[in-house]
């Protein structure tokens, strides 16, 4: 059987005028992988805490944002 991994992970050596890295998204299939862009942008420092809060604590845009990436990881 084949494995499957959609991870997340932020190309921090790019930032736009706000300072917000791109979301990019890495698809593993056994050994082959490819990465794309999930055209959402967020803060470093966000990207790290938004991972350990409570939904409840996160701020609305990071609770759709998350949506998002579940939905395309699923």
């Amino acid at each position: 059987m084949v494995k499957i991994k959609v991870l997340f992970f932020l190309k921090k050596n790019t930032k736009n005028d706000t300072f917000k890295c791109p979301i990019y998204g890495l698809i593993k299939v056994g050994t082959s992988r490819s990465s794309f862009s999930t055209g959402r942008n967020i803060s470093p420092e966000r990207w790290k805490k938004t991972n350990g809060l409570s939904s409840s604590r996160r701020i609305q845009a990071e609770i759709e944002l998350k949506e998002l990436l579940n939905i395309i990881s699923d």
